[in-house]
């Protein structure tokens, strides 16, 4: 049986996950690419028991790693990841009921013509317990491709402190 205190922790983490601010450049990954995201991010004003809306960035880069071409172009090796977006949209989240958000990611990829940008608006939903290792479970959804990650709080635990840093892995799919 899982305590109040633990879904708590991990409903904040979950929302702490996700990160993003709309905006594209229309570029697009090939159907079937996966990237692989390890990604700190920062909440502010963090989650806790207390309901709240606010945002979500990654001042410290995250890692992103492909297997397949994005708009076309391999990469010859990881690339950087960052995310920038707003949680609460709907109504204040919390550390027990889970949340909502919106955002977008940008990678930049080393190819062998440069950097490439790729932006990536998306929604996100947070809140039941992580299969994709993590806490807590973040999933985000854009035009043409699906995130699933698992977030753990690096700062805070949701019941003394809020949450306001947590560490998110996982893949983004494109179909």
């Amino acid at each position: 049986m899982v305590s109040v205190k633990r879904i708590g922790i991990l409903l904040c983490v979950a929302g702490v996950a996700a990160s993003g601010l709309v905006g594209t450049d229309g570029a697009r990954a090939d159907s079937g690419t996966t990237c692989t995201v390890e990604n700190p991010v920062n909440l502010a004003p963090g989650l806790s028991l207390q309901g709240s809306t606010g945002t979500f960035d990654n001042e410290n880069r995250g890692t992103v790693s492909c297997d397949g071409p994005v708009d076309g172009v391999e990469a010859t090796g990881p690339g950087t990841f960052l995310d920038k977006g707003i949680y609460g949209t709907q109504d204040p989240d919390d550390c027990i009921n889970g949340g909502e958000g919106q955002g977008s990611y940008t990678m930049v990829l080393p190819t062998a013509n440069g950097k490439k940008t790729v932006v990536l608006p998306f929604t996100l939903t947070f809140g039941a317990p992580s299969t994709n290792g993590g806490l807590v479970g973040v999933h985000t959804r854009g035009d043409g491709f699906v995130g699933e990650f698992g977030a753990v709080p690096t700062a805070g635990d949701c019941v003394s402190a809020p949450v306001t840093t947590v560490l998110v892995n996982g893949q983004i799919v494109f179909s």
